[in-house]
């Protein structure tokens, strides 16, 4: 109950904080870019110094949240040159150089590399039916990425910053913190309006995705794809309870996973390995056995090798935002397909809503049709829990633990959906 009751004032605060900024506070939406702000050199002195000082204590030290268009992060990124006037993040996770997280990389990437990464652009998974083969899936995909990039750097030219009290944000690295949407920056702007007296990274999910695909993503992709990627042969959808052990067990993991396996099949050629019971031990240590012999990833269930090929060239297919929410979906729900099954649904939502552009979106809502999770994206986040809420059912709740990690469960994935969906291309 408390946790509901939370959930729900911090959700009716930012609602009242993005009325707000189309409402009684129209001067915080202004229509100049983040290069040609000024302010005089002694003025944004003492503003560094005072903002470092009110930061430190993690208080709210601003009165007025704003949104402004902005140039892409990757025209006025200079590692060398100090951004004056501008607010620091202060979610570091680790990036401040203490080690308050681990696998941070410290190391700002290229202009080149956030270009490319940061670029809106995804692919429908059904293009993988088109192809036979799991060489020519690869290519169709990577050949359609690079569709997407070109076709979204030359018709998406809309970016924009949050502001407190005039100011621009920065990431934890000092990158100017520019998304490609004016909603999600609306998004981002209620987050921080929604805090009281202490800033809460914990109650700023968005603000933590967005700083996480613009400092980690952007900078080593190729790292974000492989942590996910080692999710698929030990997926959660694919291990199912023995029917003859927990008959309602089984039925529950079917209503929540069926369909989703249904759509894998159809969009990527094959149907995903899956186990019951006991006999996954058994087929995960051959496995893994097989493997260590031929120097290959250790354990898991043997899926079809077009189906692992194809995941990944959609996986290579995504920029770093639906990248990153792909991450967070992943990890909530231990299962690469449940993630794939989000960031598509909301992909497919933001192109239809779109502007129609050389048939794309025809593709992306035949695509929608046939998503798993389409009515609700609380059905996916339901989907992340079936065994832990099967057990409450059985057993009671524990307040204080169950409750939060429901909560936390839906924040995340909700979380995700709406990076994923507020990125047009």
């Amino acid at each position: 109950a408390t946790a509901t009751a939370t959930a729900t004032a911090t959700a009716t605060a930012a609602a009242t904080a993005t009325t707000r900024l189309f409402s009684a506070q129209p001067s915080t939406y202004e229509t100049s870019s983040l290069s040609s702000s000024s302010s005089s050199s002694s003025s944004s002195s003492a503003a560094n110094a005072a903002r470092d000082a009110r930061l430190a204590g993690r208080r709210r030290f601003y009165k007025v949240t704003g949104v402004r268009e902005a140039n892409p992060p990757w025209e006025h990124f200079d590692p060398a040159a100090e951004v004056v006037d501008a607010v620091d993040s202060p979610i570091s996770a680790g990036v401040d150089g203490t080690d308050s997280a681990t696998g941070v990389k410290l190391e700002r990437p290229t202009r080149e590399a956030m270009r490319a990464v940061l670029t809106p652009r995804w692919s429908p998974l059904s293009a993988a039916t088109t192809r036979t083969t799991a060489a020519d899936a690869t290519e169709e995909f990577e050949s359609q990425s690079s569709f997407e990039s070109q076709s979204s750097s030359s018709s998406s030219s809309s970016w924009y910053c949050v502001t407190l009290d005039g100011r621009p944000i920065r990431t934890p690295l000092g990158t100017p913190l520019s998304v490609p949407s004016l909603p999600l920056a609306l998004a981002l702007s209620a987050e921080w309006d929604a805090q009281s007296r202490t800033i809460t990274p914990a109650q700023m999910p968005l603000m933590t995705l967005v700083c996480t695909a613009l400092d980690q993503t952007a900078s080593d992709p190729n790292t974000v794809v492989r942590n996910v990627l080692r999710y698929l042969r030990n997926d959660t959808t694919c291990y199912r309870s023995d029917p003859a052990e927990d008959r309602v067990l089984h039925r529950k993991q079917g209503r929540a996973w069926d369909g989703l396996h249904d759509w894998i099949e159809g969009g990527l050629g094959e149907r995903p390995a899956s186990a019951v019971g006991n006999e996954a031990i058994i087929i995960s240590r051959g496995a893994a056995r097989r493997s260590a012999e031929r120097g290959g990833n250790p354990g898991g269930l043997p899926h079809p090798p077009i189906l692992e090929e194809r995941a990944e060239a959609w996986t290579r297919g995504l920029d770093a935002w639906r990248l990153t929410a792909l991450q967070a979906v992943t990890v909530e729900a231990k299962s690469l397909l449940v993630g794939m099954a989000v960031v598509s649904r909301a992909a497919a939502s933001s192109s239809s809503s779109s502007s129609s552009r050389d048939g794309r979106d025809a593709d992306a809502a035949a695509d929608a049709a046939d998503l798993p999770y389409a009515a609700l994206t609380a059905d996916a986040a339901a989907a992340c829990r079936v065994e832990e809420e099967f057990q409450i059912e059985n057993w009671g709740l524990v307040e204080g633990g169950h409750d939060y990690d429901r909560l936390n469960c839906s924040v995340g994935v909700h979380a995700a959906s709406l990076l994923a969906s507020s990125c047009r291309g």
